[in-house]
């Protein structure tokens, strides 16, 4: 009779080990969703009490450059350095704010940083205070509207794993999964596609001096590639966005970036010309010699795979600071566009889905 109490004894207390496993087996998903949306609520309050500390400050800076008198004159380098330590003020406040916030914030700060180094650099190269002006307080009111319309809330699939390590080394390695809240972005964006830089971008993109975008390439480097394609996309144009041209009977290439481009008519309407502003990404290749007469020939497009060139009479001419500026009828960009369409939106496509 005792043995088989003791036998009765050790089965009631494996059934209850059992039931405990299988419990928490059950109950796992529902206490890591419940942790899950403590630490979304959690992050969710704290973007909310950065919005509201950093609001009247922001407020108080949209007042500042909005009422400005005889804003088109030559900047001093005194209130470049304001500008930019107020920007600074700015992105230290909303570094941990929701991510279009913060990566408006960031952007604006190391723009007006880069800005104001090579305005040092080139001796006060000749800027209109107006110029910054209408960057600082488009992007303060793009940042105060983020602030206010676009609250980060997940989507309905609240956890997302992502496997960041090499398929080959994975069994190897500890910490080898990313886990995250989808659609709740804090901080800077690592997005290229994200929609924020275009629409920092197009604040830059037609400035047409070579100052603004030396700054802009120092800030986003070749990945303005995909911010400038989306503008490009809105105007109708194609225009080859990224050049190369190799060099008989030397190892390297020729590599130019677009950075800018602005449509320009003549005083009669006659013709509607684009100009397009390139940048030498490769500092120590000059380009002097292979560009001598303004020869353009020889450089294709390789951002859509089909070697895409410039009309044989289009000039390339230098300006500062590695810049280069080439002008096309607007119906070269047009055609162009309308041809290679289907293959450009693609592109762009893939981009989103993070085929680079």
């Amino acid at each position: 009779m005792d043995n088989f109490l003791t036998v009765l004894t050790i089965i009631k207390e494996i059934v209850m080990i059992i039931s405990i496993a299988v419990g928490v087996w059950i109950a796992l998903p529902l206490i890591r969703k419940k942790l899950a949306s403590e630490q979304v609520k959690n992050t969710i309050d704290e973007i909310t009490k950065i919005n509201e500390k950093t609001r009247p400050l922001l407020q108080k800076m949209i007042e500042k450059y909005s009422f400005v008198e005889d804003g088109h004159r030559p900047i001093t380098l005194g209130e470049l350095q304001s500008m930019y330590l107020d920007c600074k003020k700015i992105k230290d406040e909303l570094v941990l704010a929701q991510g279009e916030v913060a990566t408006l914030a960031i952007t604006l700060e190391n723009y007006i940083r880069r800005l104001l180094h090579w305005y040092k650099r080139t001796r006060g190269e000749l800027i209109f205070f107006d110029e910054i002006q209408s960057i600082i307080i488009t992007n303060l009111y793009d940042i105060h509207t983020f602030m206010l319309k676009n609250l980060p809330l997940p989507t309905n699939r609240l956890i997302k794993n992502d496997l960041y390590v090499n398929a080959s080394v994975r069994k190897f390695v500890t910490n080898a999964k990313l886990v995250f809240y989808n659609n709740l972005e804090v901080g800077l964006s690592s997005n290229n596609a994200s929609a924020i830089y275009p629409i920092f971008y197009q604040n830059i993109v037609n400035k047409n001096r070579s100052i603004f975008y030396k700054a802009a390439f120092d800030v986003f480097g070749t990945n303005i590639q995909y911010y400038i394609a989306r503008l490009l996309y809105v105007h109708n144009y194609y225009v080859p966005l990224f050049l190369k041209y190799k060099i008989p009977y030397f190892p390297n290439t020729v590599k130019l970036l677009l950075v800018g481009f602005s449509t320009m008519q003549d005083l009669f309407g006659e013709r509607v010309t684009v100009d397009l502003y390139y940048i030498n990404p490769d500092y120590h290749i000059k380009l002097d010699g292979i560009l001598k007469n303004g020869n353009i020939n020889g450089f294709k497009d390789f951002y859509l795979p089909y070697g895409i060139e410039f009309p044989l009479d289009s000039k390339i001419h230098s300006l500062r600071n590695l810049v280069y500026k080439i002008t096309v009828d607007e119906k070269f960009a047009k055609d162009i566009f309308s041809k290679y369409r289907r293959s450009f939106e693609n592109k762009m496509i893939d981009e989103k889905n993070g085929i680079f």
